[in-house]
């Protein structure tokens, strides 16, 4: 099936550049009134050691939960640190609705907003990629949940869903697929303040996710290099976020960004894990409760490096 997005959204970037670092305003952090979780997003790949893929179908298993998790973890931390989050009823029918972007990004290119035709138009697209998406999931067992706008394979927690990929450009294209956080284009940053303004807050937070399972230890050195694949130490599950909080003018306030994002280590390595000349055997469920406790480290991670009260 062939599918025709609307014109402000067909899917092509080309990307030039990579930015690294962190960035951290402690003063405009503590001045947020209100904030808008935006988007926790991903791809349903999980990793060895950082380079194999799983089978997802022999040895994977559903990152939707995962997500769900984290999302709920962060938002635990956001309240107890007195940062005041507006509802999830609230941000989620403004951030997951294609025409609400639509719109803003025509505002901000300073083109009309969409008729009722394309509206119209759109809405129908959308209809027939929820059916393909459903199709998508009985394909793959249920583990092809998430987006399916345009040819992004990137999946998100059920709250935050928005409807364009990070990597919109001025053209509203995207790239397809893209699985690195740093793809956040200045027009889909305007694009999300448009719709804090509209909310009437003060900011907005997005989080990009990444899992796999390595011998790495905590900090980040690795045990047995190479052949540790093969014989050696058992993974643990590690997690990585590239955290940021940026305000109603797309301006930076918190940036935890790829080569720096924050990390979370499982206490307990995969003690199942078995390894020889590429073939390994697992159990799933001892791999899913190393995963929630490196997902939960990884937001106490983030609580210790902004070092706000209790956050």
């Amino acid at each position: 099936m062939k599918i025709k997005i609307f014109s402000a959204v067909i899917l092509l970037l080309v990307v030039t550049g990579k930015t690294w670092g962190q960035q951290l305003d402690k003063e405009k952090l503590s001045g947020i009134k209100s904030l808008a979780f935006a988007y926790c997003w991903g791809v349903p790949d999980i990793t060895i050691f950082n380079s194999t893929k799983i089978d997802v179908k022999k040895y994977g298993f559903d990152q939707q939960p995962f997500y769900d998790f984290l999302e709920k973890k962060v938002v635990e931390k956001m309240n107890a640190a007195n940062i005041k989050l507006i509802p999830f009823s609230e941000s989620q029918p403004v951030y997951s609705s294609m025409i609400k972007m639509v719109t803003a990004l025509s505002e901000i290119q300073g083109k009309p907003a969409p008729t009722q035709e394309q509206i119209n138009q759109l809405n129908n697209q959308m209809e027939q990629l929820q059916k393909l998406q459903q199709m998508v999931n009985m394909k793959m067992g249920g583990r092809g949940s998430g987006l399916v706008t345009g040819n992004s394979n990137a999946i998100s927690s059920s709250n935050t869903s928005v409807a364009l990929a990070p990597a919109i450009d001025k053209n509203g294209q995207e790239k397809p697929g893209a699985v690195i956080a740093d793809y956040y284009s200045d027009e889909a940053l305007k694009v999300y303040a448009r719709m804090a303004k509209d909310m009437n807050v003060d900011a907005f937070m997005i989080i990009h996710v990444s899992v796999y399972f390595s011998s790495e230890t905590e900090d980040g050195k690795t045990l047995g290099g190479f052949s540790n694949m093969f014989h050696k130490e058992p993974p643990h599950a590690i997690v990585k976020l590239d955290f940021r909080i940026y305000d109603a003018e797309e301006k930076p306030i918190v940036l935890f960004k790829n080569k720096d994002a924050i990390r979370g280590y499982s206490k307990e390595a995969l003690a199942s894990f078995k390894s020889s000349f590429g073939h390994f055997e697992w159990n799933n469920g001892e791999a899913e409760k190393i995963e929630y406790d490196a997902m939960e480290q990884a937001v106490n991670n983030i609580a210790a490096k902004i070092d706000k009260g209790s956050f």
